[in-house]
């Protein structure tokens, strides 16, 4: 037991508690002996008494040594801790981090959980002296300090915590812990972490901070109650970036937390256009409503879904900006001349492709310009340029050169890949075989009106190394070997092109099937949901803005959903114009404009981490080495100490109550 006297230089008085005891036992002395003439009956009598008188005795003896003792502890006013003693006497310094994420603004009854972490930080903060220190983080997805150091102004960090708001950003608890951790590391005296949150389980459960020694750390949740929910996750459109006129796709996938199956109605869209769908979601799971339009205009398109309200409607909405071009800017990078021009007159027979010539050298810049690289005979220099690519969602086709290492093919899908892509001559001419037919780019072949994409001959084609499980063969050679493959990572499509278009190797480029096979390879290449700009951003993070225009930034600004203004700057000094303002606060659409003009908008979505509000128990939290406890008033008595004085002075008024009640029932007697 960890206990301190708050006046131990009274501890000599405790000698007091054998002043009954000494009483106790002179009273036993032995009276002096006089001889009567017959003591029979007196004796009897006197037995008869004993029986009687010596328990009662003895609990008299128990009444005022408990008396005695209980006075003179709550003189020395006795101080319980249930964790290590504080060292009061060199000053504490207490550091609250209080969870002011989304998750938050979950409600238990008429208050939030927001509201009642504000209030358990403010009980902790009562209590602290002037010898003490304190600060405050709010934890968001950036954490913010009050103080830049611990401080002696509890009063303004009380009037923080009252003027605090929740926010609509995700958590980033361990960049909250370590400021916490650095602000303590060479603190005086006793140093403490104070985590007040709902300690939601897809934030907290992965997550192990070690803080520095001698710093303790502990947990206050503010609820232990599961909040079903029920929230938009994620809208998806395919394609990324469609062409005007072209069907659109749009997918909105609702997830359930909560233990019981829900059903609700999802609306969806897209300007006019509108649609309503009923799903019936599992319970801590997940349903799609799938929805489908058209955008006849090119320009930015906006996907707007929400669902109906529950009891945490901050989850209920979601948007996706859908770019839809006017038709697809094709790089080409021509090395390989026969093959390129065969890819030129395609493109030139396509109405919705444009075809962009790459200049050989620096062709790096101006492909980050275009929706789609067609890269024939490239040796695999400038892998990053064509990675980039990918990466926001433009599909490339590569036609490797002859004899160059196919170490390229390693860095563009994260593998590994010998040798170099040779030229094979065969003896007889390669015929083409179907590989996946149910593959999007055969659909057009489908009635068999345009033709048989695999009915071409070949007298050439380069060796390609072995193929990772990744690659999705479409069309083989008849000995085996791929002759175009799919690789499809998390972001953009990239196509292996092994159709020499040379007229000594083939006339495939000039047979029915070849165009429309190219086109549709283009299309369904497009087929990635992620990384694609128009991607929706989640609160808390940075706006930004890609644009081939070159802007002054001091001419931009952004409107918020709520109709504040805020000011751009640019961030990139070469290449195409990066423009960039601060976090976003709220979801909703944010507007980029020039005086009255909208040149762009951007979707900011709620983070769909902060929709399941479960939280860890506190066994899982002790299981990481953390102290949890009830509220900030048991840490306030943690770190101060119970005082038991009151207890002891009620027990030394009840003993004297017992006292006088057995010294009443001897006199009666």
């Amino acid at each position: 037991m960890n206990v301190l006297f708050s006046n131990a230089v009274l501890w000599p008085f405790a000698a007091l508690i054998a002043v009954p005891i000494l009483l106790h036992l002179f009273a036993r002395a032995r009276p002096r002996v006089y001889l009567y003439s017959s003591l029979q009956f007196l004796r009897r009598a006197v037995r008869e008494q004993q029986r009687v008188k010596k328990p009662r005795d003895w609990l008299l003896l128990l009444a005022r040594t408990a008396w005695y003792a209980a006075l003179i502890a709550a003189f020395l006013q006795p101080l319980w801790f249930g964790g290590r003693p504080s060292a009061a006497a060199a000053g504490r310094t207490v550091v609250l981090v209080v969870d002011a994420t989304a998750s938050m603004a979950a409600r238990d009854g008429a208050q939030s959980h927001f509201a009642t972490a504000c209030a358990e930080a403010a009980e902790i903060l009562t209590g602290l002296t002037s010898r003490d220190r304190a600060n405050l983080i709010w934890m968001r997805a950036v954490p913010r300090a009050v103080f830049p150091q611990p401080g002696v102004n509890i009063g303004y960090l009380r009037n923080s915590l009252r003027q605090g708001r929740v926010s609509t950003e995700a958590a980033d608890p361990a960049a909250a812990l370590r400021l916490a951790a650095d602000m303590l590391r060479d603190a005086p005296g006793r140093a403490e972490i104070c985590v007040v949150s709902d300690f939601q389980r897809t934030t907290w459960r992965s997550l192990g901070v070690a803080v520095p020694d001698g710093v303790a750390l502990v947990t206050i949740p503010v609820t232990k109650d599961v909040v079903p929910n029920l929230a938009i996750a994620r809208v998806a459109t395919r394609p990324v970036q469609p062409l005007a006129g072209e069907e659109i796709q749009a997918f909105v996938e609702v997830r359930n937390f909560s233990p019981a199956p829900r059903q609700t109605v999802v609306h969806a869209e897209i300007g006019e256009l509108r649609s309503a769908r009923n799903v019936q979601v599992p319970a801590w799971g997940a349903a799609t409503a799938a929805f489908v339009f058209r955008a006849e205009q090119p320009g930015q398109a906006i996907v707007a879904a929400r669902i109906e309200e529950d009891e945490f409607p901050d989850d209920n909405a979601a948007w996706r900006v859908v770019d839809v071009k006017p038709g697809l800017r094709a790089g080409l990078l021509a090395a390989n001349r026969p093959t390129a021009a065969a890819w030129r007159r395609a493109l030139n027979a396509l109405s919705w492709a444009q075809a962009v010539d790459l200049p050989p050298e620096g062709w790096e810049a101006e492909a980050a310009r275009c929706d789609a690289l067609l890269l024939c005979g490239w040796d695999g220099q400038g892998a990053d340029a064509v990675r980039a690519a990918m990466a926001r969602g433009a599909p490339v086709l590569w036609y490797p050169a002859r004899n160059s290492p196919a170490g390229a093919l390693g860095a563009l899908t994260d593998s590994s890949a010998q040798g170099v892509f040779g030229w094979v001559s065969p003896a007889r001419p390669l015929m083409l075989q179907m590989a996946d037919a149910a593959d999007p780019a055969f659909a057009v072949f489908a009635g068999g009106d345009r033709g048989n994409p695999a009915s071409g001959a070949f007298r050439g084609r380069l060796s390609i190394p072995s193929l990772s499980a990744d690659w999705r063969p479409l069309l083989n050679y008849s000995d085996g070997a791929p002759a175009l493959a799919r690789y499809k990572p998390s972001g953009g499509t990239l196509v292996l092109w092994n159709l020499d278009l040379a007229p000594e190797t083939s006339s495939w480029a000039t047979r029915m099937e070849f165009l429309p096979l190219f086109g549709e390879v283009l299309l369904s290449s497009r087929h990635a949901d992620a990384g694609a700009d128009g991607a929706p951003l989640s609160t808390g993070r940075p706006l930004t803005l890609r644009s081939d225009r070159d802007l002054l930034p001091q001419a931009i600004r952004v409107e918020a959903p709520d109709g504040q203004l805020h000011p751009v700057s640019r961030h990139t000094e070469s290449g195409p114009p990066v423009y960039a303002a601060g976090a976003a606060e709220r979801p909703g659409l944010y507007a980029w404009r020039i005086e009255e003009e909208v040149i762009a908008r951007t979707a900011v979505n709620f983070p769909p981490e902060e929709s399941d509000l479960r939280p860890i128990p506190p066994s899982e939290i002790s299981r990481k080495g953390w102290t949890a406890l009830s509220g900030g008033r048991a840490a306030r008595e943690r770190r101060e100490g119970i005082p038991l004085w009151p207890w002891f002075l009620g027990l030394a008024c009840a003993s004297c109550v017992g006292e006088a009640l057995l010294s009443w029932y001897a006199v009666k007697k």
